[in-house]
């Protein structure tokens, strides 16, 4: 932005994905994939709004959701990794053959300032975030890839969580140390939750 409606402010920024879209798209017919497509949205929106996360936008087979939008809480990154875990282990029930038993997800999800700004007219004003912590957030998502995970989570979000107490949404989260992020100078601390097939240990305080 120019400054004059730049406010930045902390917020977490998650991007989500769904895993092999393109290749399950190819079996089934346009009308089909519109379909899952409409109900991957809708089942993200509902599980957003559960846990205060708003989608600022969809993407293909994908979103990014804000935590701290409008104002900023202290129980946003608790929020935003109770929204991520809540998605990965809640695939919504998938009828037609063509449909998966469940989807796999992609979930990058980075805790810092962001730059707000309001586009668009009265009748529909959209709230978009920009800057270096919605890079880091997408760029998390792509090393999910790479790692074999299904959450990648920053340093300063699972920080901020442990710091509120709440030890019982990092179960099953393994530290990676010192990653290089494409196009990134500095490495950073990931924190990585593959499935709750991981969890082999039943860890305290987490039921079905």
């Amino acid at each position: 932005g120019d400054g004059a409606a730049d406010r930045r402010r902390p917020a977490v920024v998650m991007f989500v994905d769904m895993a092999g879209y393109t290749t399950l798209s190819e079996s089934l017919d346009p009308a089909e994939a519109s379909a899952l497509l409409q109900r991957f949205r809708a089942h993200l929106s509902t599980i957003a709004a559960r846990h205060r996360g708003i989608i600022e936008k969809f993407v293909g087979d994908g979103a990014m959701i804000l935590f701290g939008v409008p104002e900023p809480d202290l129980q946003d990154p608790v929020n935003a990794l109770g929204c991520a875990r809540d998605m990965a282990e809640s695939p919504p029930a998938m009828d037609g053959e063509a449909a998966p038993a469940r989807w796999g997800l992609h979930i990058g999800l980075h805790y810092g300032p962001v730059s707000l700004a309001r586009i668009g007219d009265q009748t529909r004003a959209e709230i978009t975030a920009t800057g270096d912590t919605v890079n880091v957030a997408s760029r998390l998502e792509a090393a999910t890839r790479d790692f074999g995970a299904t959450i990648a989570a920053s340093g300063a979000v699972v920080e901020s969580v442990r710091a509120a107490g709440h030890l019982d949404l990092l179960a099953g989260f393994r530290r990676q140390p010192d990653v290089l992020l494409r196009g990134r100078q500095e490495p950073i601390d990931l924190w990585l939750w593959t499935g709750p097939m991981e969890d082999d240990r039943p860890a305290a305080g987490t039921c079905g």
